[in-house]
């Protein structure tokens, strides 16, 4: 029957789209433990299974979203945030943001809710303005619509409520919590003032930690997908929750200093957090010559990166 031929076009979607996703963690797995941008080939392959899950679905089920039924959706919005994703991986900006736009367009976010609550909303929604910002703005100078897409995002409303709360389209988090000063830069921190004092300590357990044979090979990277050009790539000493191996090694000196400060491994009150509690870290950082990270935002306005140069340039 009709219906019978329709739902296995949709199961073969749904296995392409699976093995789409599975070269998607592939290469993140390989970015992970090498965190050098080079060989693309990977997510050439997911873009064009997942352009041929697009163009079937279309086919199977037609182009008025509203039509679809709730599994349809699913699967229609899962092929539209994978294509995005990658597409921005690939940096193809004006083909991440038109899924980007898409998304948007099509409620997203509300269909996929977990609950009523606004906060979740803003996640969800702020992930996909900012970056239709930023793209728009610094990868395709199309200024005007960076500050359209701007002024949507503020104007969006989730039952009866202001969602994002960005006081320009030059602050634009995936989540703001207001009543918090914001500047373009920070001056007198007393964690900047501390590691500024200890420098040069901090420099030398740096130097033991590259010429380490197994710490010296031990940068990964989550945040690969910022990276242009080159490498960039992360040794952690805290986590948040524990002191990791470096710390007992090379980085003893500069771990306990680090768990002397409050501002890393003290407790706030969620209430000056937005409700959200994020991990505080600490990491070595290493940047090969020639890199480039990707024009990007922090995920919050509650939580602040302090950044210590060791070796510059």
């Amino acid at each position: 029957s009709a219906q019978l031929a329709h739902d296995r076009v949709l199961h073969a979607i749904r296995s392409q789209l699976d093995e789409a996703r599975l070269l998607r963690s592939k290469y993140s797995q390989k970015m992970l433990h090498n965190p050098t941008v080079g060989d693309t080939s990977i997510l050439q392959s997911a873009v064009a299974i997942l352009l041929w899950c697009e163009r079937s679905f279309y086919a199977s089920c037609g182009r008025k979203s509203h039509e679809y039924t709730a599994s349809e959706l699913t699967l229609y919005f899962g092929i539209l945030d994978a294509t995005a994703t990658t597409f921005d991986d690939l940096g193809d900006a004006a083909s991440a943001v038109k899924y980007c736009e898409r998304l948007l367009a099509s409620n997203y976010c509300v269909f996929m809710r977990t609950s009523n609550a606004t906060l979740e909303q803003e996640y969800c929604l702020g992930r996909l303005f900012s970056r239709s910002i930023i793209l728009y703005r610094h990868h395709l100078g199309r200024t005007d619509l960076a500050t359209a897409m701007y002024l949507k995002a503020v104007s969006h409303t989730f039952n009866a409520q202001r969602v994002h709360w960005w006081p320009t389209e030059w602050q634009i988090p995936t989540m703001y919590m207001t009543g918090l000063r914001g500047v373009p830069f920070w001056e007198g921190l007393p964690l900047a003032r501390v590691l500024e004092e200890n420098a040069g300590m901090i420099r030398q357990e740096l130097l033991g930690a590259l010429a380490h044979p197994k710490y010296g090979k031990a940068f990964t990277q989550n945040d690969h997908s910022l990276i242009s050009a080159g490498t960039w790539g992360e040794l952690k000493l805290y986590d948040g929750k524990e002191w990791k191996q470096p710390c007992s090694d090379v980085a003893i000196q500069t771990c306990v200093l680090l768990s002397r400060q409050l501002a890393l491994v003290g407790t706030f009150p969620t209430s000056r957090t937005h409700n959200v509690q994020l991990p505080k870290e600490a990491s070595y950082f290493k940047m090969s010559p020639g890199t480039a990270l990707k024009p990007h935002t922090g995920p919050v306005n509650f939580h602040l990166y302090c950044h210590l140069g060791l070796i510059v340039p």
